[in-house]
């Protein structure tokens, strides 16, 4: 193994030997600490997977194993996309919406979101969906929105499907309230594996008095799906209530917050993306 100090940028490894590995090797070289992940990620990058030049651009956006460069992150996520990576095009998307080594433009990362879609990506249709939800770039269009969020959760994306059990239970683009059908969403969003699904489909259990375990049950996992920012929401709302068993939980929510030391909510959920990047690298 390696040493665990910062490769330099001369550094490489060889494409014969990136293209021999399987995912164990990745799931070896993932344990190894921020720079060698770096060193192998970069080399894959530079010899041409599509994956590790998504996976390297994010690593570069989360000064991650190497100095913060949003515009080089969005170099290689405009590399990526070029080679027709599906994650490459929405990213480009994420930094034009974003302004991440670019000027924000709406319009701009609305058209890569739908180049995105387009080529399957889920998230893709998802932020599509988003920006004709709260009209950024786009006219606000609810009827729209609701297709690309079907789109979303059609291909497997938990938050879409947690969008969905919101537009059911508030009655989004002139359909009436249905609050089982919000209920079915927010649990195929939750078990998928989004916090807010979970956390709403547990205030919807208890707003139409159900069983408070199981609200309680939900409201826990929404805890263990959670990013920071999602804690201190969560803690205020939980907080506010009378039951003290949610009181409890909602006091376990704040433990996590950011004022408790969590830190900011886009590193942690990006910490997890890049894992399941270095996933796919074993899997080519």
């Amino acid at each position: 193994m390696q040493s665990q100090s910062a490769p330099s940028s001369s550094e490489r490894i060889s494409a014969l030997t990136l293209r021999a590995m399987s995912a164990a090797d990745w799931e070896r070289i993932m344990r190894s600490g921020p720079p060698i992940v770096a060193l192998y990620v970069r080399s894959a990058a530079e010899h041409g997977f599509r994956t590790a030049q998504v996976t390297w651009g994010q690593m570069l956006l989360d000064g991650n194993g190497t100095a913060p460069d949003p515009a080089a992150a969005l170099r290689w996520f405009a590399r990526a996309a070029a080679a027709g990576s599906p994650e490459g095009i929405n990213m480009v998307g994420r930094c034009h919406e974003l302004g991440w080594g670019v000027p924000v433009d709406h319009a701009e990362a609305a058209a890569w979101y739908r180049k995105a879609a387009a080529r399957g990506s889920d998230w893709g249709a998802y932020n599509l969906g988003c920006m004709l939800l709260y009209g950024e770039g786009l006219d606000r269009d609810m009827t729209a929105c609701l297709l690309w969020f079907r789109r979303a959760a059609g291909l497997g994306n938990p938050k879409a499907m947690g969008m969905l059990g919101r537009a059911s239970e508030e009655g989004w683009g002139g359909t009436s309230p249905d609050p089982a059908g919000a209920r079915d969403w927010y649990r195929c969003g939750a078990q998928a594996g989004d916090c807010w699904a979970a956390f709403n489909l547990g205030s919807s259990l208890v707003a139409d008095g159900a069983g408070l375990e199981d609200a309680a049950g939900w409201f826990r996992r929404s805890l263990d799906l959670g990013t920071p920012n999602f804690f201190a929401v969560a803690s205020e709302e939980l907080l506010a209530r009378s039951e003290p068993e949610l009181r409890a939980i909602g006091r376990d929510a704040l433990r996590r917050s950011p004022a408790a030391g969590a830190g900011r909510d886009a590193p942690a959920s990006r910490a997890s993306r890049v894992g399941l990047l270095l996933r796919r690298l074993g899997k080519r």
